[in-house]
């Protein structure tokens, strides 16, 4: 006799096990030892015997060798009466007192196996096609580089967060070709004044892949150059006279 049995803990607290003295227990473990684990057919007494999963074709003898060598005759038939009055059991003799059959009560419930037990059907893992049908994109992989943390804190205040991964890629690569944070940030708050002040519909505020690759650009402070002095001082002295000229002179080429 090959396999093992699943004895549940639970047992301790139960009121039979616990009306039971050593031998009854062995009796019982024995019981349970000896039952067979699937149909099958049992030669006994010179005899065929079909028998389900829990039962088994015995005898008091064969009981008794296989219990502990201070466990008697009497102390089965005691154990047997009692645990076929708590449930635990059946058992029916054989024609000619050559044996009985016993029933374990719920060995199904009890002994199944795992790999017995119908298993669930795993859920079929969505197409990609259904990963991207609400528009979400899928998580990305969180990144503790100088670069990312900057991003990151950019992205929460960029007003349209579309094109998250390639806003990344673009990032870094400025930044590595010497576009500061600084100059991010101040070209974010233009362009988020900007749509704020024009009331620019959601649909046309530029992608977030969009702003960080080259859309920035357009919002960076433009350095003063002398076409940008002349077009201040234009603005500021509308109608220069000696005094003034002079003053242009000096603000154009210091």
């Amino acid at each position: 006799m090959q396999g093992w049995i699943q004895l549940h803990r639970k047992i301790l607290k139960s009121d039979m096990w616990r009306n039971f003295n050593a031998k009854q227990r062995d009796v019982t473990i024995t019981l349970l030892l000896m039952a067979s684990h699937k149909g099958n057919r049992w030669e006994y007494g010179g005899e065929i015997h079909e028998v389900q999963p829990g039962q088994f074709v015995t005898s008091l003898d064969s009981i008794e060798d296989q219990c502990a060598k201070d466990v008697s005759i009497q102390n089965i038939k005691t154990t047997l009466t009692k645990l076929k009055r708590w449930g635990f059991l059946d058992w029916e003799p054989l024609p000619n007192n050559r044996g009985r059959i016993i029933t374990i009560t719920n060995w199904e419930k009890y002994q199944r196996m795992p790999e017995d037990k119908e298993q669930p059907e795993p859920k079929p893992e969505p197409a990609p096609k259904q990963k991207e049908k609400d528009g979400k994109e899928p998580p990305e992989k969180k990144s503790s580089t100088p670069y990312d943390i900057e991003f990151e804190n950019l992205w929460q205040e960029y007003p349209k967060k579309k094109g998250k991964a390639k806003a990344r890629v673009a990032y870094r690569r400025h930044r590595k070709n010497g576009v500061s944070e600084e100059d991010f940030r101040a070209a974010l708050d233009r362009y988020k004044t900007e749509v704020q002040q024009k009331g620019t519909p959601q649909q046309y505020i530029k992608h977030g892949s969009t702003f960080f690759n080259s859309g920035f650009e357009d919002y960076l402070e433009e350095e003063p150059t002398p076409d940008n002095l002349m077009n201040i001082t234009e603005r500021s002295y509308t109608t220069p006279g000696a005094d003034d000229t002079q003053k242009y002179l000096d603000a154009l080429f210091g």
